[in-house]
């Protein structure tokens, strides 16, 4: 056992030194030196892509998010390649600001570092949904109960999403008065959904997880933060409903990531004739209206997961989802 502990001792020093060795590469320090120094921006660049191999470590990761600031464009866009290559968080607001730079090939590459920063995060929060509504009545209780499925779609598919403040914010602006809503059980379950809405309580496991991520060492990075905007419209089609939905997701400063579009449908079950009786009745339009909408959130949940799924190639490349 003595022996045991001993060789494990041995083999974290190792590693230890090897973490060091790696830090103080000579290769490393000098292309840090280059980016940071050289007079020439083409020299500049080239360290700064000569990086990417080094792209996990803190001081390295420091000095490119510090380029982003160069006075030349081609630096600018080589960091972001750089950052966008090994994506972590601690570049998420820099990359942010890149994608708003006045020269089209850096704000290009910086959206680009940023859906690949945001799609690697280990944590996603969501600090709001804004559901534009257009229906011909009870808006307000279609608005809630997308955005219940929505959030719990997100949630669903992948732990990493947190929902940091998910109250609605609702717009009918342009819809004429709002319809006073049913005091029936549908009003009921539409105040449980709310309810449930402000308390996160979607997925109780993944919501209640420590912030803590055994792989790789990814808890140290910090969360991201994005809102969601939503144009909804459900109507009457045929005997059922249809609802349609395009969703933007940007990130809090306004920034658009990704938009994605989904729809739903609702439609009238059918009642055995030997089911039937003096009271059974029909479903009414609002009923099928609530269930296209409720369909339309998991739909448009599942698209945004899948986009930020997806492996985006590099600006311009032919391989894989172009940036936009």
């Amino acid at each position: 056992m003595r022996f045991r502990s001993a060789v494990a001792v041995v083999m974290l020093a190792l590693m230890a030194l090897a973490v060091g060795a790696l830090a103080q590469d000579p290769d490393v320090q000098t292309a840090m030196a280059l980016m940071s120094g050289d007079r020439s921006a083409k020299v500049r660049a080239q360290a700064a892509l000569t990086l990417r191999a080094a792209g996990e470590q803190p001081e390295v990761r420091t000095a490119l998010i510090a380029a982003l600031g160069d006075g030349d464009a081609i630096v600018r866009a080589a960091a972001a390649n750089a950052l966008g290559a090994v994506p972590r968080t601690d570049a998420f607001e820099a990359l942010s600001r890149a994608t708003r730079d006045r020269d089209p090939m850096v704000a290009k590459w910086g959206g680009w570092a940023l859906r690949r920063t945001l799609a690697a995060a280990p944590k996603v929060r969501v600090e709001g949904v804004r559901t534009r509504v257009a229906a011909p009545s009870r808006r307000e209780s279609l608005a809630r109960t997308f955005e219940g499925a929505l959030l719990a779609g997100l949630v669903g598919a992948e732990s990493r999403f947190d929902i940091a403040r998910p109250d609605a914010v609702m717009d009918f602006s342009d819809e004429g008065e709002a319809q006073p809503e049913s005091d029936g059980a549908d009003a009921e379950a539409d105040r449980r959904a709310q309810e449930l809405m402000r308390q996160g309580k979607f997925d109780a496991a993944a919501l209640a997880g420590s912030e803590a991520d055994p792989v790789d060492g990814v808890a140290r990075q910090p969360p991201v933060s994005i809102r969601l905007a939503a144009d909804l419209e459900a109507r009457d089609a045929g005997t059922g409903a249809v609802a349609k939905v395009r969703l933007k997701a940007e990130t809090p400063d306004g920034v658009l990531a990704w938009e994605v579009a989904a729809e739903g449908t609702g439609v009238p079950r059918v009642v055995p004739a030997s089911e039937r009786d003096e009271y059974t009745m029909a479903q009414k339009p609002e009923e099928l209206r609530a269930e296209a909408v409720e369909a339309a959130g998991r739909a448009v949940a599942g698209a945004l997961v899948a986009q930020m799924r997806a492996q985006e190639g590099p600006p311009g490349a032919r391989n894989g989802r172009n940036g936009k």
